[in-house]
């Protein structure tokens, strides 16, 4: 009985929990993050450019990089002023295109193995090839910090065309930059040198000052029409603009530039740097005024990177692409609207276009004409259009509207576009269609470059404009200039023999040589020498 009675169950008393609070208790509330976690990438510390883990953020419709140095410390750099834009822009991605050959392989990950390392995504299709450190300008804002430097020998420069062109078998573009190009004794060789070799077309990045003094310059660079173009700097319409951006008053050298380049009939792109609270206002002009000259093909605006020679830098309050969007829709009075402005497939984080038809006053924007979405593949990877591309970028894209299978419903385009061309489609072979395309093709390219405060080593894999350099290697833009430049710069190995030599002059570059024997440019334009009046030789 007793034994029955101690294996009766122990009853289970109820435990006394914490009393549930209301929920307007302090204790009950949770508070979510002020963003939205979109994505993880890594980045550089501005400071020591180490590489560090970052991550993208959505806030207030904005899209931030957050990142964490562990010797600097926290930091936040704004990455696009319109959330929706930049998340639209994966829908315009496509699958990068293979370069033929990779030049170093993946030891210490991206971006420290450049290149190209085989993790790299994308070909060049903009092959930039500086042929000169030195400038003939000192302007505040420099990507290249420029001022005095070598002069590549031409045996150099072929070195690096031939470098592009094996890794590419042709060359989409090749564009000549420094410093300034046209400071090289040698330009027109290198371009008739390079004219031989399998590239498809041709530009030289230039200020313009030798181009508006030098009108037999101009003339002989009427031999290389067809596949070449003039990147011009033009950076608006205000003394105050110029100023603040190259240290000088550069309108006149601009207007008499562009007039010897239209009576050359040779093609420009006009470039101008944007800078917030400088030139922002300007965009509009800018292009207004490009659609109107004769030989203007194009508009580039790139919004100021902090690299280089620069100064006043707020990593919060920069521009972006959507900003120089905004402002070409608002200050060119329906002209070109946001929606005409596509991502460009092979690059969509940093690149954004469009293309427009003008005939007169005419103004025709592609995108309202043609699914650019449905066009991709003919879009593909091209910066810059070319004559012989129009056949089969714009040109097989116009051919299909032009076309009488196309449904009804491109009518009303149609007869637009037929009603700003000298003759009737119809009448037009494809060799015409293509020269009627390019003279009247107007393209405008915003391209956002990198820096170390909103590095992003995603963008910088898809990065499809590249430097081209002495040694056989071949770098992102943003990577090169951000991380490696500094190491490829000779002024930064002879600098006190520079020094000395610009104790005593002004123009020393016949003077003073590089460890190498090669020629060290030192001039510089002046607030008098920019008064001279135009036409004086430049050079001797």
């Amino acid at each position: 009985m007793r034994n029955r009675q101690s294996r009766q169950k122990t009853p289970i008393l109820p435990v006394e929990g914490v009393t549930i609070p209301e929920p307007d208790d302090p204790l009950m509330k949770r508070h979510d993050r002020p963003y939205i976690y979109h994505n993880f990438t890594n980045s550089l510390c501005p400071k020591c450019l180490k590489v560090i883990q970052a991550k993208i953020i959505l806030q207030n419709n904005k899209v931030y990089m957050l990142k964490t140095c562990p010797e600097h410390g926290a930091m936040r750099t704004l990455i696009s002023s319109d959330a929706a834009y930049y998340l639209s822009q994966s829908q315009y991605n496509k699958p990068g295109t293979l370069p033929r050959h990779f030049q170093t392989p993946v030891e210490k990950g991206c971006p420290l193995d450049c290149g190209l390392c085989t993790d790299h995504e994308q070909h060049t299709c903009l092959a930039l090839v500086e042929i000169t450190e030195a400038c003939n300008l000192r302007c505040p804002t420099c990507f290249a910090d420029s001022d005095i430097g070598r002069i590549s020998p031409l045996a150099e420069v072929e070195r690096m065309l031939d470098t592009v062109i094996e890794n590419e078998g042709y060359a989409d573009v090749v564009q000549f930059s420094g410093g300034e190009p046209t400071i090289h004794p040698h330009l027109i060789e290198i371009l008739q040198m390079a004219k031989k070799k399998r590239i498809k077309a041709m530009m030289i990045n230039t200020n313009g000052i030798r181009i508006a003094r030098d009108e037999d310059f101009v003339r002989q660079l009427t031999a290389f029409k067809g596949s070449f173009e003039v990147y011009l700097q033009f950076d608006g319409f205000r003394q105050s603009t110029y100023e603040e951006l190259r240290s000088l008053d550069l309108r006149k050298i601009k207007e008499q530039a562009i007039a010897n380049l239209t009576k050359y009939e040779i093609p420009i792109n006009l470039t101008a740097t944007i800078k917030r609270g400088v030139n922002e206002d300007e965009i509009g002009e800018i292009i207004k005024f490009g659609v109107t000259q004769k030989m203007v093909r194009g508009v580039t605006l790139q919004p100021i990177t902090n690299v280089g020679r620069h100064d006043d830098f707020n990593a919060i309050d920069r521009t972006t692409v959507p900003d120089v969007i905004n402002a070409i829709a608002e200050q060119t009075g329906g002209m070109f609207r946001k929606t005409d402005f596509v991502p460009l497939p092979c690059h969509s984080d940093c690149i954004s276009m469009t293309y427009a038809y003008v005939k007169g006053k005419k103004v025709k924007p592609l995108p309202r004409y043609i699914d650019v979405k449905a066009y991709l593949d003919v879009i593909g990877n091209q910066i810059n259009f070319r004559v012989d591309d129009m056949k089969t970028v714009v040109g097989e894209a116009l051919m299909r509207l032009w076309s009488a299978s196309m449904p009804l419903s491109t009518g009303n385009a149609l007869y637009d576009f037929s009603c700003c061309l000298p003759v009737a489609p119809q009448t037009l072979n494809q060799t015409e269609h293509a020269s009627v395309l390019y003279e009247n093709m107007f393209r405008i390219v915003i391209i956002a470059f990198m820096d170390a405060w909103n590095f992003d080593v995603k963008s910088a894999k898809k990065c499809c404009v590249h430097h081209v350099l002495p040694d056989g290697k071949i770098m992102p833009f943003c990577s090169y200039n951000t991380l490696h430049r500094p190491k490829y710069m000779h002024k930064t190995r002879f600098r006190d023999t520079l020094a000395q030599a610009t104790q005593n002059t002004n123009d020393a570059a016949t003077e003073v040589k590089a460890e190498d024997g090669a020629a060290i440019y030192t001039h510089h334009e002046t607030i008098a020498s920019v008064q001279t009046p135009l036409g004086d030789a430049h050079l001797a």
